[in-house]
């Protein structure tokens, strides 16, 4: 009887001590290596910049080499880019990606004791969006008085407006009617699609202001 009360006792004190061992295995056991890749947008278009963001941790925490490529999904298959290494176990990279619909930050990490992992996940690729075609532009302009007189100011208003709306160029000119022809006068740029503009005619029979109009 008392025999096998210290033989129970005997095993369950194997077990304890086989229990604390794998414990401790495990404890020292390495992480395996985590790689992650976060972009700055979720879709990006073709010749577009596209920023990644990478982070490498577990394995023995030294990695002796990082390997980066971007790769192109063209027809089908993945295009690997240009090799990157480094040594930082985190980093940011740019790309902007010629074709294909699909684009991705490959990451492949070797550590001290040659443990190695590759990992890419991708975004989308689409076409840049084509300009939807602009209306007409179009250009107003009313005097502040009809007729005018000799050497006396004369006021035009103008507005510009359709096309796209953005204007790269507004040029203006006052031009005087003299001996049955028009006298061209100087030209002169503005910035505002709305303004007014000041003349004082010094000869012929009519002035005009002429106007000429560039969109983006």
């Amino acid at each position: 009887m008392r025999h096998s009360a210290v033989k129970r006792w005997f095993l369950l004190f194997l077990c304890l001590l086989s229990s604390c061992f794998g414990v401790s295995a495990l404890a020292g056991e390495t992480e395996p290596i985590s790689i992650s890749v976060i972009y700055d947008k979720d879709s990006v278009q073709t010749g577009e910049s596209v920023q990644a963001s990478y982070t490498v941790t577990g394995g023995t925490g030294q990695y002796t080499d990082i390997l980066l490529h971007w790769d192109e999904y063209v027809d089908g298959a993945w295009v690997p880019g240009e090799e990157i290494h480094r040594t930082e176990a985190e980093g940011t990279l740019s790309y902007s990606p010629a074709q294909g619909t699909q684009v991705r930050l490959w990451v492949k990490v070797t550590d001290s004791d040659g443990r190695s992992k590759g990992t890419g996940s991708s975004i989308p690729v689409t076409s840049p969006v084509t300009p939807q075609p602009s209306g007409p532009i179009s250009i107003t302009v009313s005097f502040d008085k009809n007729p005018g007189i000799l050497g006396e100011p004369v006021e035009a208003s103008f507005t510009v407006a359709g096309g796209t709306g953005e204007f790269t160029e507004i040029l203006l000119r006052w031009d005087e009617y003299v001996d049955g022809a028009w006298v061209t006068g100087e030209s002169f740029s503005v910035a505002e699609a709305e303004s007014t503009s000041s003349y004082t005619p010094a000869a012929g029979s009519k002035v005009r202001l002429w106007m000429n109009v560039t969109d983006s």
